[in-house]
């Protein structure tokens, strides 16, 4: 937002911090502070509004920097989150090595709960399976500036999956799975510039799906299942004071007193407890020849209502302010202390947060080919509906943090093709490529889910060592095209385009999948 010259307060700021150390950081006349230098212009105390010149008392800086901070505090200005990124594909081995191809041909371990229900029809007795998914994400972002670069700091992802059928009839077949298809975990150092947009984050959404499927002829054959939906959101962010509203009279933000922009004050932790959604997932296999099946499924958008906490705790800024400052407080009084009162009685306490996110709806066709009787053949389209996600509405307790997360996501599709041939009755080996249109424009890729155009290449194996025991390993190389993208918001008042993009995302992953079948 632009302002009045009246309003910049601290004119040109030179910041002295290669002569001090980071906790010797001082205002004095102009400011001291590690990094940014500025050009230095005088400051007289004629040049403040008559509100900031009356604070000539620093017993009363504290309560009113609360008051005036607690007005027009944003603590999530412009934060975006993104997502073709937190698709996860990996609800099998056996489907994960073939590269997610599963519409028109089932694995015969319960994951065509997901794949696609109607293939439980085909169950012959008691199947139990379960396994996980690794998922080890590597990379980092590289400043066009400073080509100075910082690595993601990811944890391994554990993902589950769990499916227990039973084939009631010939023609009728029951199961109940849980699965985990949506999910989204990106860590990045504290310190990185893009932690204002968010450093540590995690969505998941598990699935759980009561399922029957019967074969109504002997080609064609049906399924659907309820889904219940248990989502649960954290999202960590550093909060820059220098874009707080200083003054609710004259819309005086903190950088326009000569708080630099990139100013930690605090940080905000946004934790749901477990939501509920509901939804349901159908489907359809016609066997059109002898060799060639043709499949679709259909999984519902589930609306989640999120409610949870927000939290905020103090970061120090290791300023202090020099004599004839704006807020009339003694010279060598520390930012922090003025600050410290939004944290404890202000409008930074802990508190109740509500919001809302849309699992989006997936439509999957494809077709699987017996091409010789050990060899396999399949491909499978997929578009999720990801465009129905505009933003996200973030609603405090106190209604003047009140904000929306901005998304502004595009439909994606992916082509998947696998192959599956059995070397033997105990040996099998499979292959696939998957290739993924992201969600996000290229004006939102940021810090908390950095996605490009994937192309994955995956390979698997499966033995059955005993006989009703079967165990699928299955191993995919995501190789996730690098992509410009920014670390920070718009500021207030700017509007967000690809003008922000300051560097270069290059985010991999390796994902790994093991999973145990027993058939009785």
């Amino acid at each position: 937002m632009g302002s009045m010259p009246i309003f910049r307060l601290w004119r040109g700021i030179q910041f002295m911090g290669a002569q001090k150390s980071a906790s010797d950081r001082q205002f004095r006349g102009t400011i001291s502070y590690r990094h940014s230098p500025l050009t230095t212009r005088r400051f007289s105390m004629q040049h403040l509004p008559t509100w900031l010149r009356s604070l000539r008392h620093a017993t009363a800086l504290p309560l009113v920097l609360a008051i005036m901070v607690g007005l027009h505090f944003n603590p999530l200005a412009d934060t975006d989150a993104h997502a073709q990124g937190f698709g996860i594909f990996e609800q099998s081995s056996c489907v994960s090595s073939t590269g997610g191809t599963a519409v028109a041909n089932s694995c015969g371990d319960g994951s065509a709960i997901y794949f696609n229900p109607s293939g439980l029809a085909e169950t012959s007795g008691w199947t139990f399976s379960g396994g996980v998914t690794n998922i080890i994400q590597f990379g980092d972002f590289t400043f066009d500036e400073t080509r100075a670069s910082t690595d993601i700091d990811s944890p391994v992802s554990v993902v589950p999956h769990v499916y227990a059928t039973y084939g009631a009839t010939e023609r009728l077949g029951v199961g109940l799975g849980v699965y985990v298809p949506f999910g989204l975990n990106t860590r990045w150092p504290a310190d990185f510039e893009g932690a204002f947009s968010g450093f540590d984050n995690n969505l998941q959404s598990t699935y759980i799906q009561p399922t029957v499927a019967y074969q109504l002829t002997d080609r064609i054959r049906v399924g659907g299942g309820l889904i219940v939906a248990l989502g649960t959101v954290e999202l960590n962010q550093r909060l820059d004071l220098s874009e707080q509203v200083a003054d609710p009279v004259t819309g005086t933000r903190f950088g326009e007193l000569g708080i630099p922009r990139g100013t930690a004050f605090g940080e905000g932790k946004l934790e749901s407890d477990p939501s509920v959604g509901i939804g349901g997932n159908i489907g359809l296999q016609a066997k059109l020849t002898d060799r060639l099946t043709f499949g679709a499924r259909f999984t519902t958008p589930i609306d989640i209502d999120y409610s949870g906490e927000a939290s905020f705790q103090q970061v120090s800024t290791g300023i202090q302010l020099p004599a004839n400052n704006p807020f009339g407080a003694p010279a060598g009084t520390p930012l922090d202390a003025i600050v410290e009162q939004s944290f404890t009685e202000g409008p930074l306490v802990t508190q109740d947060l509500e919001t809302e996110i849309t699992m989006p709806a997936q439509l999957v066709a494809g077709f699987s080919f017996q091409a010789t009787e050990r060899l396999n053949l399949m491909v499978d389209y997929q578009w999720t509906g990801w465009s129905t996600l505009e933003e996200v509405p973030l609603d405090f307790e106190n209604s003047e943090l009140d904000n929306a997360i901005i998304l502004n996501y595009d439909d994606t599709n992916n082509l998947r093709v696998g192959a599956e041939f059995a070397i033997d009755d105990v040996w099998t080996v499979r292959g696939g490529y998957v290739y993924n249109t992201p969600a996000s424009p290229d004006e939102t890729v940021t810090p908390l889910a950095p996605e490009s155009e994937r192309n994955r290449l995956a390979l698997g194996l499966g033995v059955k060592p005993l006989s009703g025991v079967e165990l699928n390993v299955g191993y995919q190389f995501v190789n996730q095209n690098d992509r410009r993208g920014r670390t920070r918001g718009a500021a207030p008042g700017q509007e967000i385009t690809t003008e922000l993009n300051d560097g270069l995302f290059s985010v991999d992953s390796h994902n790994i999948t093991a999973t145990l079948t027993v058939r009785l």
